[in-house]
């Protein structure tokens, strides 16, 4: 098998192999021979593009053993007739490599599987987009939402040039069409398949990966890695987040119950907080806190001020938007300040011990999930353990994410207070 795929991989010596086949006597050839045997005789040769995959005689969207042997054997008998070179280049690696299947992280739980390299790819998600660059992946974008364009025009520019297919959530089906993608990454709740797979013709893969909790994070990226051929990328990413979490999970493992702060997350209404579903919540356990709200089920998980008052958190952290002034596209530290404030000098929240000790704190929404979690993590392990984390730098593992995964330049606003200055 060795000699047999060194042959299809390298298949510039084909025209040297051609000229040498007569003299053969290794096995090779006469394995050639015998595969393209069972198909010979039920297979006339074919132009590439008559199959949505070169070489794929049967159009069963698989090139097996004796359909690239019987491609091989056509083009060394008439290089014009069948594939061309590259094309036979391509349907060796889909013989080698694909298919390919995952799980999605849709509420259903499907079956993804690709067929062939994934080359035309519509993205709706921003936490999608973020993903495929870190995977280096992103000159493979035809398309993405408005909310892409909108929200991140410094954070991703190589992607304001590319055509928009309107909304994350209702999408454009005929602008989708007219980019001819073979697949299109969606969030993994909020479209359901009437919205768009079951709008679609069935040569386009729609893919739902969260990219949302850290619960899920590595297994997304070694998902989408694999459908990528972006393995060793994903493998970085991986070994990133798992050298921090390693770190922080370590120390925070031999504290007590006690020795955790109690933690109020509220989100970017007043008094709506964030239960054990939420990524929010995650991160705060992870980073050695206990979330007030996790067992909470209410509507929308709106409370009341007087059950704050009366869990009395050590500490607040509440989640700042994009819109609202955070995030790598914000350069003025103001806002952030003014929502903080805002928390602070709210009359229930008076005598709370978070807000006595000045212990409020506004997060970016991107790092409370989405690709750039671990960053949160540092932030407010950093907050409520500071002697525990005291040479950990949240600002400089943010700066390494960026500079090191997306070959950007630090800057923009993420939380405030910063740890030093609280």
């Amino acid at each position: 098998m060795g000699k047999f795929y060194y042959v299809f991989n390298r298949l510039d010596l084909i025209i040297e192999f051609r000229t040498k086949r007569c003299e053969m006597k290794k096995p090779v050839y006469c394995a050639i021979i015998l595969l393209a045997s069972t198909i010979l005789l039920s297979c006339t040769p074919a132009n590439a593009h008559d199959f949505p995959i070169a070489g794929d005689a049967d159009a069963d969207m698989v090139v097996s053993e004796s359909e690239l042997a019987f491609s091989i054997l056509a083009y060394l008998d008439d290089p014009g007739s069948h594939l061309t070179l590259n094309e036979l280049r391509e349907s060796a690696h889909i013989y080698m490599y694909y298919p390919r299947t995952i799980i999605d992280d849709s509420p259903d739980r499907n079956e993804i599987t690709i067929y062939k390299p994934m080359k035309r790819i519509v993205v709706l998600s921003s936490y999608s987009a973020e993903a495929m660059r870190t995977l280096d992946a992103t000159d493979r974008i035809v398309g993405v939402s408005d909310t892409i364009i909108d929200r991140c025009p410094l954070f991703m520019p190589e992607l304001m040039d590319i055509p928009s297919v309107g909304k994350s959530f209702t999408p454009d089906v005929e602008r989708i069409l007219v980019l001819a993608p073979d697949t299109i990454l969606a969030y993994a709740t909020s479209l359901p398949p009437e919205k768009l797979d079951d709008k679609l013709p069935e040569d386009i893969c729609v893919i739902r990966l969260g990219f949302e909790k850290p619960e899920f994070m590595r297994e997304d990226f070694e998902k989408l890695g694999y459908l990528l051929g972006k393995e060793d990328q994903a493998g970085e990413i991986v070994d990133f987040y798992d050298g921090y979490t390693e770190i922080i999970s370590k120390r925070v493992a031999g504290l007590s119950a006690e020795e955790k702060p109690r933690v109020y997350l509220e989100g970017w209404t007043n008094y709506h907080t964030c239960n054990s579903d939420t990524s929010f919540h995650e991160i705060c356990t992870i980073a050695g806190g206990r979330n007030i709200a996790a067992d909470i089920r209410v509507p929308a998980s709106q409370v009341d001020p007087e059950w704050v008052v009366e869990q009395n958190p050590d500490i607040i952290v509440k989640y700042v938007g994009t819109a609202q002034g955070s995030g790598y596209e914000e350069d003025d530290p103001e806002s952030m300040k003014a929502i903080r404030e805002e928390v602070m000098n709210r009359p229930e929240l008076a005598d709370v011990t978070a807000v006595q000790n000045g212990d409020v704190y506004c997060i970016a929404i991107q790092l409370t999930s989405k690709p750039r979690y671990i960053i949160g993590i540092a932030y407010m392990a950093k907050w409520m353990h500071p002697e525990l984390f005291a040479d950990i730098d949240p600002e400089a593992t943010n700066a390494e994410y960026l500079e090191r995964f997306h070959g950007m330049p630090y800057r923009g606003v993420y939380v405030y207070p910063y740890p030093q200055e609280s």
